[in-house]
């Protein structure tokens, strides 16, 4: 087996752009249950993430795909075999997905369970399930794509979903609670004021510190002052604390900057029922906070919208930009964009792939050499990196927007 790259870096999606929705496979074994109903098995894959063999400086317009995220003839491994009772389980790996399609590598990195409801507990220990093998002989892959419509070789983080439940589940849930970050802009543009699981939010909630005990120097202090800080939340037990502050909006008084985040630091935070999930939060989860200096005192409120990255204009398709061959069937072909902070285009992924890996690249290729954009703003009013959804249409021989 060729091994994987070792200098190869993992191009990560956003947490948004993965959609377990409809993993569950549609040929679910029931299963009698001794109290009455039925058990239902499904098992799901997705592809969550993939690099170019070639390096980081390779870019892949279109990623590998499964071309069936369902497994209707695959079974449960032993271990969850044994299990009698409902249980969500979620495994990754990392394979290698040859241009030609075929899977010539893979490596098991970690697997959990969640027993009973998969909401009311944490996930156990990592557990060694044997998914490559599952992979290996019923699994079907679609090679990634570069941006010279070319098939390139790739390596993918490939997530496998197995529940056991007594009602097909709307979501696969495997692992702590999906969220997305407090005051922050959604890929679609819309507002998010607190963090997701599924749908439903979970308002976070930070007690108030105690801003004049840790504000010891009060010489000269400035009648008002703003300072904006990132949190990173972590819990255990139920109990949620501040375990990092960063000052991205400095208030002009290093005082003030190093108060805020002394005194955020030693409070803690609440979530769903007065709790907080066990769990800790990278640096892209961090939470934004807008403190409000008034002399000695201070409060906290939510910081302004971000702002969404905008197209300057629609960009012209002409003939010499179609590639060969015949047009595709999907002649409008959705792609996501991304964005630095100074609104350059740096990436382009095809959404939608029109089946057609010269057709999939040329509006990517056009789009990172022709399209302008005005870059996003944050919610501290900074510069920000942004995603942008366009579409190549090949009818309209036109780049737009896809909203």
């Amino acid at each position: 087996m060729m091994p994987f790259a070792e200098s190869a870096r993992l191009i990560h999606l956003v947490a948004g752009l993965v959609v377990c929705a409809g993993f569950a496979a549609p040929a679910d074994t029931a299963l009698a249950q001794s109290g009455g109903g039925t058990w239902r098995d499904h098992i799901g894959v997705n592809v969550q993430s993939a690099e170019p063999v070639g390096g980081a400086n390779e870019l892949l317009v279109r990623l590998p795909a499964m071309t069936d995220h369902t497994l209707p003839n695959a079974t449960m491994p032993k271990l969850l075999v044994a299990e009698t009772g409902s249980f969500f389980a979620n495994a990754t790996a990392r394979v290698l997905i040859g241009a030609d399609d075929r899977l010539v590598n893979c490596k098991t990195e970690k697997a959990t369970i969640r027993r009973g409801t998969g909401y009311a507990q944490q996930p156990e220990a990592p557990l060694a399930l044997d998914v490559c093998a599952l992979l290996g002989t019923m699994a079907h892959f679609h090679h990634a794509a570069g941006v010279d419509g070319r098939p390139v070789a790739s390596v993918a983080q490939v997530s496998v979903y197995f529940s056991h439940t007594d009602a097909p589940p709307l979501y696969v849930v495997a692992g702590p609670p999906s969220r997305t970050s407090g005051h922050v802009l959604s890929e679609t543009g819309g507002w998010a004021d607190s963090p997701h699981w599924g749908n439903l939010p979970y308002p976070i909630v930070i007690a108030a510190p105690d801003w004049s005990l840790a504000l010891t120097d009060r010489r000269n202090l400035p009648e008002t002052a703003l300072v904006g800080v990132k949190l990173k939340l972590t819990a255990k037990n139920g109990f949620g604390s501040i375990e990092s502050c960063k000052v991205v909006l400095a208030s002009g008084d290093a005082r003030l900057d190093a108060v805020t985040c002394k005194a955020l630091t030693s409070t803690s935070y609440t979530e769903y029922q007065g709790r907080a999930y066990n769990q800790t939060y990278d640096e892209s989860d961090a939470y934004p906070v807008l403190v409000r200096w008034h002399g000695e005192s201070a409060d906290m409120t939510a910081p302004a919208r971000p702002t969404v990255p905008h197209m300057s204009k629609d960009v012209p398709l002409i003939a010499a930009d179609k590639p060969g061959g015949a047009p595709p069937a999907l002649q409008a072909i959705p792609m996501r964009i991304s964005l630095d902070s100074d609104g350059r285009a740096t990436g382009c992924t095809v959404m939608q792939s029109s089946g057609d890996d010269g057709w999939d690249a040329a509006g990517c290729r056009i789009a990172l050499q022709r399209a302008r954009f005005t870059p996003p703003r944050d919610c501290f009013g900074g510069l920000a990196k942004g995603l942008y959804e366009a579409v190549a249409d090949w009818v309209a021989m036109t780049i737009h927007p896809a909203h």
